[in-house]
């Protein structure tokens, strides 16, 4: 084992990050164009201040940052502009949707 596996990769989502993946999947069906399920996820590993998750569909991979669950409200319209997925559209770009 190297010391770059604890920050290479994914790996399941903490007990401390863990969210309705349901209501999300949900939420992305009506606001994301294209979007379709079944919805599994992943958390990226290492030390990054906002968890930042894999969002897995069949047809597609996303990236999601969140909100960091110790913020209080005075920084969350500050990371809210973070939560972001966003699509891999393949070599040269990507397409996003805001949560």
């Amino acid at each position: 084992m190297s010391a770059n596996d604890n920050f290479v990769g994914t790996r399941p989502v903490s007990e401390a990050h863990q969210f309705d993946v349901g209501a999300l999947e949900a939420w992305l069906k009506q606001h994301m164009p294209g979007f379709a399920g079944p919805l599994s996820v992943e958390m990226f590993k290492g030390g990054q201040s906002n968890p930042t998750f894999k969002l897995i569909t069949p047809g597609a991979s996303y990236v999601m940052r969140a909100k960091p669950a110790a913020l209080g409200p005075c920084c969350g319209t500050r990371v809210r502009r973070d939560a972001w997925p966003v699509r891999h559209g393949g070599p040269g770009g990507a397409d996003a949707c805001a949560l």
